[in-house]
């Protein structure tokens, strides 16, 4: 069995049994809670709006207030001036009653909960996009029914009303992601809980809004009834949706090839990834190894920086995506292992790093492996290398050494993940 860690966000989706192990076992125990992506200023929304037909849920949260001093006033701004754009203001709580209530770091987006004179109103922000629900007014369920389901984003997102539930989980209906070398899979999101009875979580990463879903209540609290069968939702789509008029991108070079690949090939039907153009290629890792059954398998990984953070996807052995956002804070160490893989032998690391960096020697047992740096991302594979990638940082047996354009050194030290 072949590990794997990944020092990223929780896993989306789930996967052909042949590879669940090795992917996301290790990545789920002991995973550190992420660092929040910077606040950033408003995006100024071109000419691109595109409404969508939802009808409104009824949802009144009952949160406090945020103090204004929190308050995310820029966004707030860029959701209103989205409901501008669209000419849909006669539908909406005038901007001057806006309160926000909560805001949820997603993996590429920001949802915002916002009490809109006595409504509520959910909107989402990505680097190109706004997404706003209709206004709710009240969260009171019909009947016996404990979920409810609220918005629906061309993000991925999902944002689910529980009552008297602890923890959900919300997924495709029907299995929509295909692989190559396995069965066919739901995409599943593993929700939130954000405040008094809401859950929000990123289903996938681009446009699911015409999938049907399935919550299930409990699902990790050991509370769930398991004769129960999943409980459809049809939470709709946002009554405003605008996206920025951005400047595609152009795809020449292996490494940017490889992106465009990862960026149009979900493999869920729901079109390209969001904010597609933003992203700038990095590194590329493309390996081969021997399996105990003496086949081939080849390992691709394209990683991708942007104005959020950084993006790891796999291209091969199957398809998969995980977002970083930048620190807050600057790191003590200059390195970012953000992912890596053990081999036995070789094993597999990539990250980010600090601007300037133009060359990293990664050294381990004995063996030193050099690599450019791109766009402020590394990948290396060592292939003669043996044991745990995480035991051997917690040892300090793996060290890097650093260089700038005129071969200085800017940093020499041991990895950390």
């Amino acid at each position: 069995m072949t590990e794997f860690d990944d020092a990223g966000l929780p896993p989306r989706r789930e996967l052909p049994p042949q590879v669940a192990d090795r992917i996301y076992a290790s990545v789920r125990a002991g995973m550190p809670t992420p660092q929040r992506a910077r606040s950033r200023a408003p995006l100024t929304v071109a000419a691109a709006v595109v409404l969508l037909a939802g009808g409104a849920v009824a949802v009144n949260t009952g949160v406090d207030h945020v103090p204004a001093a929190t308050e995310d006033t820029a966004t707030l701004d860029r959701c209103w001036s989205a409901i501008e754009q669209s000419g849909r203001t006669a539908e909406f709580p005038d901007r001057g009653s806006w309160q926000q209530l909560f805001q949820e770091q997603l993996e590429a987006t920001t949802m915002t909960a916002i009490r809109a004179g006595t409504r509520t109103v959910f909107c989402e922000t990505s680097l190109t996009t706004v997404s706003v629900s209709a206004p709710i007014d009240s969260l009171e369920s019909e009947g016996d029914d404990r979920v409810r389901g609220l918005l629906t984003t061309p993000a991925g997102t999902v944002v689910v009303a529980g009552r008297d539930i602890e923890d959900m989980d919300v997924r495709t209906r029907d299995r929509v992601l295909t692989y190559d070398d396995g069965p066919d899979a739901y995409e599943t999101a593993l929700m939130s809980a954000a405040r008094d009875g809401v859950f929000v979580g990123s289903l996938a990463t681009n446009d699911l809004t015409r999938v049907d879903l399935v919550a299930q209540p409990d699902s990790r609290s050991g509370l769930q009834d398991t004769s129960s069968p999943p409980v459809p939702i049809a939470p709709p789509p946002p009554a405003v949706f605008v996206e920025d008029v951005a400047a595609q991108a152009t795809y020449t070079t292996e490494e940017e090839l490889a992106l465009m690949e990862c960026l149009h090939r979900p493999g869920n039907g729901g079109g390209p990834v969001i904010d597609a153009p933003t992203w700038q290629a990095g590194a590329l890792l493309d390996y081969e190894i021997s399996t105990e059954d003496h086949r081939t398998t080849r390992t691709r990984t394209v990683l991708a920086v942007n104005a959020r953070g950084t993006m790891s996807c796999q291209l091969n052995p199957i398809w998969g995506i995980s977002y970083f956002p930048s620190p807050s804070d600057p790191p003590d160490n200059p390195i970012r292992v953000l992912s890596s893989e053990s081999r036995s032998p070789g094993m597999a690391l990539s990250g980010d790093i600090d601007e300037g960096v133009t060359t990293l020697a990664i050294s381990v047992q004995g063996r030193t492996v050099t690599t450019e740096v791109r766009n402020r991302t590394f990948a290396v594979f060592l292939p003669d290398a043996m044991g745990s990638v995480p035991e051997l940082v917690q040892r300090k047996a793996i060290t890097a050494t650093a260089y700038d354009a005129e071969g200085e050194i800017v940093f020499q030290g041991p990895l950390q993940h």
